[in-house]
Parts: C-alpha cells; sequence; structure tokens
C-alpha cells in the first residue's frame, strides 16, 4: 500500500485586503524584472534584499532595523491605518508568519517580511 502525501498551502493570517492591492505593496515589476515601479500614490515604501549577488543581501544596512536585509526578504514602511492589508499582502507573497520583525513611528508601521517558501 502506498502512502499518501498531504501537502497544505498556508493562507494568510490577516483579514483579506479591500482598500489596497498587491502594487500598491510591492509596486510592479518591468517585463524585464529587472526594476520595480510604483504606480500612482504609493502605499509603502519597499526596500528588497538580496541586491548583493556575493552575499546575498542588501549592500546597505536597512535604515528602519539597522541589519541588512537578507535574500528574498523586505523591508516594507506603510502608513499605520493600513497596517492589517499591508501584512495580508506580504502573507500572501511571502507565505504565513513571514513578518519577523515590525516597529511604529511617526504615524507609520515598518515590517520585515521574509520568504517562507524555501
Amino acid at each position: 500500500m502506498l502512502n499518501e502525501i498531504k501537502i497544505e498551502v498556508s493562507e494568510p493570517t490577516h483579514p483579506i485586503a479591500e482598500e489596497i492591492t498587491q502594487e500598491d505593496v510591492w509596486g510592479k515589476w518591468t517585463e524585464d524584472y529587472q526594476t520595480q515601479i510604483h504606480k500612482g500614490m504609493v502605499v509603502a515604501n519597499c526596500q528588497l534584499g538580496g541586491m548583493n549577488k556575493d552575499k546575498l543581501r542588501s549592500n546597505e544596512k536597512c535604515p528602519i532595523f539597522k541589519t541588512y536585509i537578507p535574500w528574498k526578504s523586505a523591508t516594507i514602511v506603510a502608513p499605520i491605518e493600513l497596517a492589517e492589508q499591508v501584512a495580508y499582502w506580504l502573507e500572501y507573497n511571502h507565505g504565513a508568519d513571514c513578518i519577523s520583525k515590525v516597529k511604529e513611528f511617526d504615524g507609520k508601521i515598518a515590517f520585515r517580511s521574509d520568504y517562507m517558501a524555501w
């Protein structure tokens, strides 16, 4: 008898974002995936890690968390009133429990989101 393998996909733990879109948080990539373009009013400021190909991390320390951003991770800064919706899109793209750091300041919130689908 063959053993059955059960595969489950983690859903975001935050409520579905109704006011903002995935592109509002992550921006839109160009066709060659080399440049990220934010449309209209940007809801979040996204700093991606992994730009230093030798070390697979950002070239400069994140000004919010004072650490290098790891490969496939990001620091996202957004208005605090949109925190739940931004968290939804982070988990939608990076996987449940991807948020490893959170910091509130000046009416904004910063998240460190780590890619969880290794």
